[in-house]
């Protein structure tokens, strides 16, 4: 993608609507901290490439917005996320004409931006500022959805893992020469926690020498 000097940009113009006709998958995506499954799901990941390389570049980011959760593939206060009723425009205020290019692995995606040397090699700092520690939700398995994984009420299973909520900020740091010439901080985000779900059995567990019941299965005769 070439992008001439003072011409603005938005992602969702770039990549379009995210429907399964324009070729798009389902994956996880998250309202709040509820996981669902959408179309373009994890297209996010892209956006928050995009919006590092840029950063890192000295092009101007006019908009970005944060998840509700911290990401698991980018420091705090770094992330970009885009849905249709949010997006990343960014500005080439750079002086010159910038290239953009954009490919990934199965393991990767990569962010190139081409232009004029930049005068500053621009490194990025988060910041964390607060946390606020998960809660934790036990569910006791009355009717017998998680059968394979608990039985008895001694017996736990975690069915997710809980992560903290945070608040960070986002920092620029202008080096020369190797030396730091100067710190500009550029967000500060609040991330909420998610807490920890853990599965919990409901039956008695039999006291040893007595039948478990479990299954219904007749023992075995020698």
């Amino acid at each position: 993608l070439e992008i001439q000097p003072g011409v603005t940009y938005d992602f969702n113009e770039i990549v379009g609507p995210r429907t399964m006709e324009a070729g798009f998958q389902q994956a996880t995506e998250y309202n709040g901290d509820v996981s669902t499954l959408g179309w373009g799901g994890g297209v996010c990941q892209a956006s928050t490439t995009l919006f590092n390389a840029l950063i890192m570049s000295g092009v101007t980011v006019n908009k970005v917005h944060q998840h509700s959760l911290a990401s698991s593939y980018v420091a705090p206060s770094f992330d970009a996320m885009v849905s249709s009723v949010s997006d990343l425009v960014f500005t080439n205020e750079t002086g010159g004409r910038i290239f953009i290019a954009a490919y990934g692995t199965d393991s990767e995606a990569t962010v190139e931006i081409y232009g004029l040397p930049n005068e500053y090699e621009i490194r990025r700092r988060s910041v964390e500022i607060a946390r606020k520690p998960f809660s934790t939700r036990t569910i006791e398995d009355r009717e017998g959805r998680y059968a394979d994984k608990v039985v008895f009420d001694t017996d736990t299973f975690v069915l997710s893992n809980g992560a903290d909520g945070l608040t960070s900020e986002g920092w620029l740091d202008y080096y020369q020469g190797g030396k730091l010439v100067k710190s500009r901080k550029i967000r500060t985000n609040t991330y909420l926690p998610t807490e920890r779900v853990v599965v919990k059995g409901v039956k008695a567990r039999p006291q040893e020498g007595e039948e478990s019941g479990a299954g219904g299965d007749t023992p075995a005769q020698p």
